[in-house]
This record gives structure tokens, C-alpha cells and sequence, in this order.
């Protein structure tokens, strides 16, 4: 019986910390890794949901490519302040953008570079 009521303690102290640390969790995964400052021509987000046109104030999330077109350019403010413009015909895919403020050193950024050109102004993680 003792052992049945410490399993049952188990479980609904791992059921409560689950729902208080969900949120966070949650939240994370949908805020945005950078914003549109601008967009001129066609620029579209490719995900899961397929395509989307992007302009001025627009969201990009982690796992999205961002891609223009033949007379298109835009920048990228990223949410650790980093600037990215990309050129025309240019792919970047956002493979990882996580910055943590109380622990620098775990914050990580990998963009990939598919097609076309950029140029960078680095924000807090360098």
C-alpha cells in the first residue's frame, strides 16, 4: 500500500511540473526567430504549411526558408538583434535560432545558406 501511494505522489508531482513547464515550452516553439524590416518584391517563407508570402513586419520561424525572387530583396531582424539582407534568387533556411539570455553560452544560431547571397550584421549571438 505504502508503495502504491509513493507512485501515485510520483506520478501527479511529474503530471504537475509537465503543465506548469509546458507553456514555456510551447511559447518557445512559436515565437518568432526573426521579422520582415523589409520586403521588396517577391519574398515568401516556405514551411510545413507550404508557402507564404512575407512582407514588411512579418514572422519567420525556426525551420522555415526564407526565399526571393528575381527582382526581390529583403532583411531580417532576428530576435537577438541581428540584421541578415538577402539578395535576389537567395534561399536561407533557419535550422536552429534559440538565443538564452541568462546563459549566453547556450544560445545557438545555424542558418544555412541554400542558394543566392547575404550579408550580416551579428547580433548578441556571435
Amino acid at each position: 500500500m505504502g508503495k502504491m501511494i509513493m507512485d501515485i505522489r510520483f506520478s501527479l508531482l511529474a503530471a504537475l511540473l509537465l503543465c506548469c513547464t509546458w507553456p514555456v515550452y510551447a511559447q518557445a516553439a512559436t515565437s518568432p526567430a526573426a521579422i520582415v524590416i523589409v520586403a521588396s518584391g517577391s519574398v515568401q517563407a516556405l514551411g510545413e504549411e507550404g508557402f507564404r508570402p512575407l512582407k514588411r513586419r512579418s514572422e519567420v520561424f525556426v525551420g522555415e526558408s526564407v526565399l526571393t525572387g528575381p527582382d526581390a530583396r529583403t532583411q531580417l531582424r532576428f530576435s537577438d538583434g541581428a540584421i541578415v539582407s538577402l539578395d535576389n534568387d537567395s534561399e536561407l533556411l533557419i535550422e536552429a535560432y534559440q538565443r538564452n539570455e541568462e546563459e549566453p553560452e547556450k544560445s545557438k544560431a545555424l542558418l544555412r545558406m541554400v542558394t543566392g547571397g547575404l550579408r550580416s550584421i551579428t547580433g548578441a549571438i556571435a
